[in-house]
């Protein structure tokens, strides 16, 4: 796409139609190529994040499959990092998705589809994250060395007395 250039002040209707037609489309052009410049700025600090959360997954898995009780800690934590991870790259990009967003108006009285789209993909990675934190406080609390308690009938030695004679009733 071209620079569109000066406004036709004294153009038809037509032609200033059509400049007005590729001004927006030179706007959304430039928004999307700053967006995608960006995110290109941040593959380096979201390839660093997603290798630390990896590594402590994997440390977990190991731990957990030695049956080490650290195991659980690891899960706990990779669970907490790989959450807020989620829950930060959504409001990071939501930001700068709103730009492109913004030309379109909404409606009165019409929910934004922004806010729906950022609540859902809250939304979701707490729901899913929860349930497998509950899973895994459940595999914890069953793996756990359970001491039994000895019974009544192992405190004491009762003798064992032998009858010669049935009893006499």
């Amino acid at each position: 796409l071209e620079e569109p250039g000066e406004y036709p002040e004294n153009g038809t209707p037509e032609e200033q139609e059509e400049w007005n037609l590729s001004k927006q489309n030179w706007d959304a052009e430039n928004s999307l190529r700053g967006l995608l410049f960006e995110m290109e700025e941040d593959k380096p600090v979201q390839l660093t994040i997603s290798l630390s959360i990896t590594l402590v997954g994997l440390i977990a898995v190991v731990r957990l499959v030695q049956k080490n009780p650290l195991g659980f800690k690891f899960g706990y934590a990779w669970l907490l990092l790989s959450t807020i991870s989620q829950i930060t790259t959504t409001l990071k990009y939501q930001a700068l998705m709103s730009d492109l967003s913004e030309p379109t108006p909404s409606l009165p009285g019409q929910l934004d589809f922004a806010t729906i789209q950022l609540v859902s993909n809250i939304t979701g990675p707490l729901v899913c994250n929860s349930i497998l934190l509950a899973v895994m406080i459940a595999c914890a609390a069953y793996s756990e060395p359970q001491a039994l308690e000895e019974s009544g009938f192992h405190h004491q030695q009762t003798p064992i007395i032998a009858l010669s004679e049935p009893p006499q009733i």
